[in-house]
């Protein structure tokens, strides 16, 4: 097992072949959001409940928007309020990574705001597809609270920037499920694509080594500044999408 992913990654990568393990989910919805200060606008969002997961949001006094919708719908609210004190920015929308219950069970209170919710048209069919066994898993939960299905305002047709330039749109092979997305900030040279750039990968049964790889390629050819991990320590330099390619290959090959 490889104790610190950077050490072992940048010092000792030719015997690094076991991945970190998941951590336990903690039976919680109401740990506080640990919130980052990653550029000038961009915030880098840690949601510690259950599994845990990271996400973004991008606050001005222009424009606020969101990457992904966090578990719930009690801790989307505290997101929105968050940034509320932070910009005096409009609403424009919450951006989704992929159907996945952390990406989206936040999202009705984003609805309840009249925050238009965007994603691919694939995320779309994947979560009518799927709610009804993540209701079923997460209901294991005493701490579960059950929230609405979650509903897509608006799909992502094709690549492109949305939000006046802010932030570009990037449909990916689907290394991670369906009609998972990529989201790069161009002035700041950030990207984020959820749970698709993890290590390990959680909740990887549909995980496809193959279109991973050809993911990993296409978001290499950003040349990102920052690199933000879907779970686990957030924030990365581009060398986490030499490890992911790393990490990949080796589920490819040893499988």
């Amino acid at each position: 097992m490889c104790i610190g992913l950077s050490l072992c990654f940048f010092l000792f990568l030719p015997r690094c072949s076991a991945p970190p393990s998941i951590p336990g989910p903690v039976d919680r919805g109401d740990v506080p959001l640990k919130i980052l200060e990653l550029t000038t606008h961009i915030r880098v969002v840690q949601d510690g409940n259950y599994w845990g997961a990271n996400s973004l949001y991008y606050v001005s006094e222009d424009s606020i928007f969101f990457l992904d919708g966090t578990y719930l719908p009690a801790t989307a609210g505290r997101l929105i309020w968050k940034s509320m004190t932070q910009g005096y920015g409009e609403f424009q929308g919450v951006l989704v990574t992929s159907y996945h219950v952390h990406r989206t069970g936040g999202l009705s209170a984003f609805h309840g705001r009249d925050i238009p919710v965007f994603a691919s048209i694939k995320t779309e069919e994947e979560i009518r597809r799927n709610w009804p066994r993540i209701e079923r898993q997460m209901s294991l939960f005493s701490s579960w609270p059950d929230p609405p299905m979650p509903l897509i305002s608006k799909t992502i047709k094709r690549d492109g920037t949305m939000f006046d330039g802010r932030v570009e749109a990037i449909e990916l092979p689907p290394g991670y499920s369906r009609g998972n997305m990529a989201y790069f900030f161009p002035e700041e040279r950030v990207l984020y694509a959820g749970s698709l750039l993890s290590i390990p990968l959680y909740f990887d049964e549909e995980v496809n080594g193959k279109a991973l790889l050809e993911a990993i390629a296409i978001l290499k050819k950003k040349k990102p500044r920052y690199v933000i991990a879907g779970h686990g320590a957030p924030i990365h330099g581009p060398e986490f999408l030499d490890q992911m390619e790393v990490y990949a290959k080796e589920r490819v090959y040893n499988r």
